[in-house]
C-alpha cells in the first residue's frame, strides 16, 4: 500500500489550549508492484547491479547480485511469521526538530506500507554455480567435448541478461572475469593453446568440489532444519524390546524393505526429500493387551555412532547442494559417480537395519489398528443392512399406494416405445418413472435395456419381441454396432471443388469407382445438405474448406486437410521440427538425412548484417572459404538459401560469402522510381520479384548437397540432376501411407558444380518442372521404378535401398512434428492430407529430405501419367474416405500405399 508522510494539517478552534484531534488520511489503493527490502553487502562497487538469470538447477528466472570485486550474491527471502500480524511503514528520514516546530517540509516524502513484511539478504554464492550451466551447455550437439575459454563459458551465459552484457563491457570487468576463470580451473581440465588457456567440464573434479563444500558446510554445523529432518529423524531408533505374551507376529524379512531414509540420495529438490523423510520415520509407542514396550537399552548396536551421524551429515549436505545448484542433466550424471574420498556403506548397512525396524514396530502398532477396524466394518455392514431393508420396504410402499406393478410399467412402456420407434433404457422404467417419456430418445430398434446392478422383474412381465422370444440384453457396444450398421446406408453427401482442371476429373473418377454408388450423393454447396449432421465429405482447397463444420461434427463430416500443419510445411518451422527431434532422439534417422539449417529473419536487404548476427555456421563457412581462396586449395563450400514461404522453386539461390548473399537480397529489393518508364519491358522480371518480395522475411540456408546422383547412358536424361516426387496421406490422427509409385522429376539442363554455374543458370540446380517451359519439361518427369537398375558407384538394388530411406524418413519427420511440435502440426481425427515430399539422392545413394509441400501440384506430373495420379486418389479414397463412413469396395488395405507409421494421439 503506497501513502504519502504528510504533516495533519490543525484545525481552527476558538480554544487555543484544546489539544485539535488527528485528521485522518485517505490512502492510495495497493499497488501490484510494491517495493521489496534488499539487505546489500558493505564496500560493494559502485558498477555492481541487480540482474536476472535463470536458476542453475532450475532455469527459473532468480535475482542475483553481481559485483566485480566481491563477485557473486544470492538473494535469500526471509519471511516474517505468520502467527504474527505485522507490516512495515517504509518512509526517508525526517528532521525531527522542524516537524516540532511546525514547519513545513519543501516536499512530501513518499511513504510505503508493506503488509508482507519479508527481507532479501543477498548472501554469498559461488560463482562456479552460476557459469557452470554454460559448462555443461558446451558438450551439447554432437556430443564431442571442447575446450573453450573462460570468455567463451562467460559470453553464453552473458547472453542470457543484458545488465550482466552491461557489466562485462565495464571497466572493471576484468576482476569478475578473473574470479570466474578461478572458479572453471577448479572443475575444469585445462590446456594452454599458446597465450589463452582452454577449459572442458569434468565431472570427476565436480565432483571432488562438491564434496569439500559439504564437508565444510558439515563442519560450520547444518541449518536447524536439515538437521532436524534429515539426521535425527533419520536415525531416530524406534522402540524394539517387545514383550510378546499372547500375540505372534510374521515379520517380513527387512531385505525386501527398501528404506526411506535412501529416499534422500535421490531426491530432486530439498522439499521433497523432508516431506519424505518426515513421513517415513515414525516412532512407535504401543501398549496393548498384546504387547507391551520396555526401553531400549543404552548399550544397543542400533544407536548410532558418531561416525555415521556425520556420514548422514555428509549426505545431507551433498545432496542440497546437487539439487538447489547443479542442473538436472548434471545431477544425474554426477549421483551415478562413485565418490573416492567418502565411503557411504556403513550408512547405508545401518539405515537399512533402522528400516527393519521400523517395519517390526509397524506391523505390531497395525495389529491393534486391524481389530479396531474390523469392528468398525461388522458395525458398517450392519447398518447398510438395515439401510437396504428400509429402503426396499420404501419402494413396495410406493407401488401399493399407486396400485401399479412393475411389470405392468414395463408392458406400458415397451408398447409405447414400439409406437415411437425410440429406444428406452430400463433404467428409466423402474420406479414407474414415465416422465422421462416426454424427454427426447435417440432414434433407433426399440430395445429395451436391463439394468446391470438390481433385481430383474418376473418372467410374466418381461417384455415380449415380435416373434414372441424374450429381448436380449444388449451391451452398449451392440447398440454402437447397431448404429452403425444404420449409418451406413445413410447417403454420403461430397463437395468436391478442388479449383484445378488437372485434378478435378480424377477426383470425381475416384470416389465413384471405390464408394458405393446408389450411397454418393455430389452437392455443390453446404446448403444442400438435408441435415448439419449428414454424412459429409469435403475436397477442397485449403482457403475454402468450411473447418467450423469440421469441428462441429467430428463423427461425420470429413475434410481433406487439417487445420494446423506449419511444422511440415514451412521451411523455418520444418527445421526447427527436425532440430528439436533430434535433440531429443539423437539416433534419430532425421539427424544425417536432413541437412542442417541456419534460419534467420530479414525485412530489408540493409539489415541483413543484423540478421546474421548469430549465424555462427555460415560465418565459419564463409572463413574457411576465404582460406581456399588464398590458397587455391580445395573446393569451396557452397548454400542453398530458400525463403521460409516460397513454393515452385521460387526464390532459391546458391552463394558461398556474404557478398553474393547481400547482392541476392538487394536484387529483390523494389525499385525506388515513380515513374512508370519502361514498365512495359521490364514486365517478366517485375512480376517474378513481386512474388519474392511477398515472402521476405523468414529464410533458411543449407549446406547445398553436392554432387548429387546423376544417371549416365543410355538413359535420356543422362547427366542431369533429379529429385524424386513422392507422394504421401497422413489421415486421422494419426496414420500415415506412402505411395509406392514414386516420380523422378530431372532438371532442365545436364549438372555442373555450383562454382561453375552457380546463378548464372540455375536450370541445372533446380528440379522443378514448374520453372521449365513446354518443351523442356518433355522428358523431365519419369517414374522412379522405371529407372535404370545400374546407377553409377551404386549397388544393384540401391532404388529398394532409396526407397527404404524414405519409408523412415517419412515416418519420423510425423512423428517429429506430432510428438515435438505438436503446437503448429495438430492432426485431426476426421481429417486427411495430402502431402508431396521431396527427396534429392546424393552420389553415395543417401536419400535427403528437402522439403515437405501441402496440396501438391500435380499437374507438373504431366497428362501421360495421369494414370499415376487416379490410382493414388483411389488409394485415399480405399484407405482414410471409405474407412471413416463405414463403407466402401476395400478392406482399407492397398499394396500401393505403404503404411509407415500408425501411433495414437489420443485424439477422439
Amino acid at each position: 500500500m503506497k501513502t504519502r508522510a504528510k504533516k495533519a494539517s490543525t484545525p481552527k478552534s476558538d480554544n487555543a489550549t484544546e489539544t485539535s484531534k488527528p485528521k485522518a488520511q485517505v490512502l492510495e489503493p495497493s499497488v501490484s508492484n510494491p517495493p521489496q527490502v534488499f539487505i546489500l553487502p558493505k564496500d560493494t562497487s559502485p558498477a555492481c547491479r541487480i540482474i536476472t538469470f535463470p536458476h542453475p538447477a532450475t532455469a527459473t528466472p532468480n535475482r542475483y547480485l553481481v559485483c566485480p570485486d566481491k563477485g557473486v550474491y544470492e538473494f535469500t527471502r526471509v519471511a516474517a511469521p505468520k502467527r504474527a500480524c505485522r507490516s512495515w511503514l517504509l518512509a526517508p528520514e525526517t528532521d525531527a526538530a522542524k516537524h516540532a516546530d511546525g514547519e513545513e517540509g519543501g516536499t512530501d516524502d513518499e511513504a510505503y506500507v508493506l503488509q508482507t513484511p519479508d527481507l532479501m539478504i543477498a548472501t554469498p554464492i559461488d560463482p562456479l554455480f552460476i557459469i557452470l550451466p554454460a559448462l555443461a551447455q558446451s558438450e551439447e550437439g554432437k556430443g564431442l567435448q571442447t575446450y573453450l575459454t573462460t570468455s567463451d563459458y562467460v559470453e553464453r551465459i552473458a547472453e542470457q541478461s543484458a545488465h550482466f552484457r552491461h557489466i562485462m563491457r565495464s571497466e572493471e570487468s576484468e576482476k569478475l572475469e578473473k574470479i570466474f576463470e578461478a572458479r572453471v580451473a577448479a572443475v575444469c581440465d585445462g590446456m594452454e593453446a599458446g597465450e589463452e588457456k582452454l577449459f572442458r567440464l569434468s565431472r570427476r573434479r565436480l565432483l571432488n568440489e562438491l564434496v569439500g563444500k559439504a564437508k565444510r558446510m558439515v563442519a560450520k554445523g547444518l541449518p536447524a532444519s536439515l538437521e532436524e529432518r534429515f539426521v535425527k529423524q533419520a536415525l531416530a531408533v524406534p522402540v524394539l524390546s517387545i514383550k510378546r505374551e499372547e500375540t505372534s507376529l510374521s515379520i517380513p524379512d527387512g531385505d525386501d524393505v527398501t528404506p526411506g531414509a535412501e529416499s534422500q540420495t535421490t531426491s530432486a529438490s530439498v522439499s521433497t526429500s523432508q516431506e519424505t523423510e518426515a513421513s517415513s520415520v515414525t516412532t512407535t509407542n504401543i501398549s496393548t493387551a498384546a504387547t507391551s514396550f520396555a526401553p531400549t537399552p543404552s548399550g544397543d548396536p542400533t544407536v548410532p555412532g558418531e561416525d555415521i551421524t556425520h556420514l548422514l551429515r555428509l549426505r545431507t549436505a551433498l545432496n542440497f547442494l546437487l539439487s538447489s545448484y547443479i542442473p538436472p542433466t548434471l545431477r544425474a550424471e554426477l549421483s551415478a559417480l562413485p565418490t573416492s574420498t567418502i565411503d557411504f556403506t556403513p550408512l547405508d548397512a545401518h539405515l537399512k537395519h533402522l528400516e527393519k525396524l521400523k517395519k517390526e514396530a509397524q506391523a505390531l502398532r497395525s495389529l491393534s489398528e486391524n481389530i479396531s477396524r474390523k469392528r468398525g466394518i461388522e458395525d458398517d455392514e450392519e447398518a447398510l443392512e438395515k439401510q437396504e431393508v428400509k429402503k426396499k420396504k420404501k419402494v413396495e410402499e410406493e407401488f401399493r399406494k399407486k396400485n401399479i406393478s412393475e411389470s405392468a410399467v414395463v408392458h406400458f412402456v415397451t408398447t409405447f416405445a414400439k409406437m415411437q420407434k425410440r429406444t428406452i433404457p430400463y433404467d428409466q422404467i423402474r420406479g414407474n418413472r414415465l416422465v422421462n417419456l416426454a424427454m427426447p430418445i435417440e432414434v433407433g430398434f426399440c430395445t429395451i435395456l436391463k439394468p446391470r446392478i438390481g433385481r430383474r422383474p418376473s418372467g410374466k412381465g418381461q417384455p415380449q419381441t415380435s416373434n414372441g422370444h424374450k429381448s436380449e440384453r444388449k451391451s452398449t457396444n451392440q447398440s454402437r454396432r447397431t448404429s452403425i450398421t444404420m449409418a451406413s446406408e445413410e447417403k454420403i453427401y461430397a463437395y468436391i471443388d478442388y479449383e484445378d482442371t488437372y485434378i478435378q476429373p480424377l477426383l470425381l473418377a475416384a470416389l465413384k469407382a471405390r464408394l458405393p454408388p446408389e450411397l454418393l450423393v455430389f452437392i455443390t454447396s453446404l446448403e444442400d445438405l438435408p441435415s448439419p449432421s449428414s454424412r459429409f465429405l469435403q475436397w477442397r482447397q485449403y482457403e475454402s474448406i468450411d473447418f467450423d463444420h469440421l469441428m462441429a461434427h467430428p463423427t461425420s463430416s470429413l475434410g481433406n486437410s487439417y487445420i494446423i500443419r506449419k511444422a511440415l510445411i514451412r521451411k523455418h518451422y520444418l527445421s526447427n521440427t527436425v532440430t528439436h527431434w533430434t535433440a531429443k532422439n539423437p539416433d534419430s534417422i532425421l539427424r544425417d538425412h536432413v541437412k542442417p539449417s541456419v534460419v534467420f529473419e530479414v525485412d530489408y536487404a540493409e539489415f541483413l548484417d543484423d540478421a546474421l548476427v548469430e549465424a555462427w555456421e555460415l560465418k565459419e563457412s564463409w572463413v574457411r572459404n576465404e582460406a581456399v581462396k588464398s590458397s587455391g586449395k580445395g573446393d569451396l563450400e557452397w548454400w542453398i538459401l530458400k525463403p521460409g514461404m516460397s513454393e515452385r522453386g521460387q526464390g532459391i539461390r546458391l552463394f558461398h560469402s556474404e557478398e553474393p548473399l547481400q547482392s541476392i537480397f538487394d536484387e529483390w529489393e523494389p525499385a525506388d522510381s515513380d515513374d512508370d518508364e519502361g514498365e512495359s519491358s521490364n514486365d517478366t522480371a517485375a512480376a517474378s520479384s513481386a512474388v519474392m518480395t511477398s515472402h521476405l522475411r523468414h529464410f533458411i540456408a543449407q549446406p547445398y548437397i553436392h554432387p548429387p546422383l546423376l544417371l549416365a547412358l543410355p538413359h535420356p536424361a543422362a547427366g542431369r540432376k533429379f529429385h524424386i516426387r513422392t507422394y504421401v496421406l497422413a489421415s486421422g490422427a494419426l496414420k500415415v501411407y506412402l505411395y509406392k509409385r514414386m516420380l523422378a522429376l530431372f532438371a532442365a539442363k545436364p549438372y555442373s558444380s555450383p562454382s561453375e554455374t552457380a546463378n548464372e543458370d540455375l536450370a541445372t540446380h533446380l528440379t522443378n518442372t514448374c520453372l521449365q517451359s513446354t518443351g523442356e519439361r518433355e522428358g523431365s518427369v519419369h517414374e522412379f521404378r522405371s529407372l535404370p537398375p545400374e546407377a553409377p558407384g551404386l549397388s544393384g538394388n540401391w532404388k529398394g535401398d532409396v526407397f527404404l530411406q524414405i519409408c523412415c524418413i517419412t515416418a519420423d519427420i510425423f512423428e517429429a512434428a506430432a510428438r515435438s511440435m505438436s503446437v503448429h502440426f495438430q492432426p485431426l481425427p476426421n481429417a486427411f492430407e495430402l502431402f508431396g515430399f521431396d527427396f534429392l539422392v546424393d552420389a553415395e545413394g543417401k536419400a535427403w529430405l528437402l522439403e515437405v509441400n501441402a496440396f501438391p501440384d500435380f499437374k507438373q506430373t504431366g497428362d501421360e501419367m495421369q494414370g499415376l495420379i487416379g490410382e493414388f486418389l483411389e488409394g485415399v479414397v480405399d484407405v482414410a474416405v471409405a474407412p471413416f463412413f463405414g463403407g466402401g469396395k476395400s478392406d482399407g488395405q492397398r499394396d500401393d500405399m505403404v503404411k509407415v507409421l500408425d501411433i495414437d494421439l489420443g485424439r477422439r
